[in-house]
């Protein structure tokens, strides 16, 4: 009752405790229990999916590649034995085996093109003891062993004929001269030039397939070809030149070079039941070639020696009327003139007037 309210004691504050107490539940709170399922952070998963997207996505270019692979596989099972051909303009295009010797056309720019026929596989050479029909057997490459290209076939109508200079310079159609021991073959791979001269662009195409033909086949039946004409090897004794003619040969046309001015024209055997007579005429090249070809294949020598043609370079020796120094003159110079196969070199000048001689080096 004497006690005062300042005597009475105040009670112990609790804050400090009640303080402490949290901070102790949060503490344990940071502590992990043994018993507690650990989360895994989202920013760890993130990265997890791009270190595994690159397998992910070689897996799917793998995949794709073995689908490619497979399509090939199967392309090139349906297209088994065929192989690549290439027309005349350029185009490839594939056949089959069946094709081989045909004809067709380009389906990108309907040009022909020929497909050549398999080359034959060379035989073993026959031994001594072998048979002579072993011998006999032999591939036909041996048959046909010479070839000349663009060689001027004249068909001439003697009633129709004008006899001037030139006059059948232009009017022939080129032909394929080809050699062997049976005889003569002439070959028209077109028979005309075509709109345009489109058929004159198919030639070269056309002449490789002719080539083919008679290497692996050898025979003139089935000739991929307008037309063609075979000259029997006992008919060849009736060829003659008929331009220049033989100087105890009458002239059919007069010593008049109708064929043109130094070319050279030989007759060929008379067709029976044709009116015209078919001529071939060469430059001075060509008849050279076509001279030793007989000679050397058909087994026909001399074509031509009895005649004013330049079957071998001759040359007349005069002299300089200055130097005195020699100078060799071409004989036949319009054979050579005319040839734009041959190069020729001035050597000399002559006077027409008094036939002097300077050399080109005075």
């Amino acid at each position: 009752a004497d006690a005062t309210p300042e005597a009475v004691e105040a009670p112990i504050p609790l804050l400090a405790a009640a303080e402490t107490s949290e901070a102790a539940a949060a503490e344990a709170a940071a502590i992990p229990s043994l018993d507690a399922k650990v989360v895994p952070d989202a920013t760890q998963e993130l990265t997890h999916k791009e270190a595994t997207a690159g397998d992910v996505l070689l897996q799917i270019a793998r995949e794709e590649e073995e689908d490619i692979q497979r399509s090939r596989k199967n392309y090139s099972e349906k297209i088994r034995g065929g192989f690549v051909v290439y027309c005349p303009m350029g185009c490839r295009i594939r056949v089959q085996e069946r094709h081989r010797g045909r004809a067709g056309k380009c389906p990108k720019c309907e040009a022909v093109f020929f497909v050549p026929r398999k080359r034959a596989k060379p035989k073993a050479v026959a031994s001594a003891d072998a048979p002579e029909g072993a011998v006999a057997a032999a591939a036909p490459v041996e048959k046909w062993r010479s070839y000349l290209s663009e060689i001027h076939l004249h068909n001439v109508v003697p009633q129709n004929l004008r006899i001037k200079p030139d006059s059948l310079l232009k009017d022939f159609q080129p032909v394929d001269v080809v050699f062997s021991e049976d005889g003569l073959l002439l070959v028209t791979l077109v028979a005309s030039a075509g709109f345009l001269n489109a058929n004159l662009k198919k030639k070269p195409a056309i002449r490789t397939s002719v080539q083919e033909h008679l290497k692996t086949v050898g025979a003139v039946d089935g000739l991929p070809a307008a037309s063609s004409r075979l000259i029997a090897k006992e008919a060849l004794s009736q060829l003659a030149v008929a331009q220049p003619s033989p100087a105890d040969v009458e002239s059919l046309f007069g010593n008049i070079p109708v064929f043109g001015m130094g070319r050279i024209a030989v007759r060929l055997p008379r067709l029976a039941d044709d009116p015209a007579t078919q001529y071939l005429s060469f430059t001075l090249s060509e008849f050279r070639s076509f001279a030793q070809a007989l000679e050397s294949v058909c087994g026909l020598p001399g074509l031509g020696a009895d005649t004013e043609i330049p079957l071998t370079e001759t040359y007349n020796t005069v002299a300089c009327h200055y130097s005195e120094a020699p100078v060799r003159e071409l004989l036949g110079m319009d054979y050579y003139q005319k040839d734009p196969e041959i190069k020729l070199k001035v050597a000399g000048w002559r006077c027409q007037g008094c036939a002097l001689v300077v050399s080109e080096d005075s």
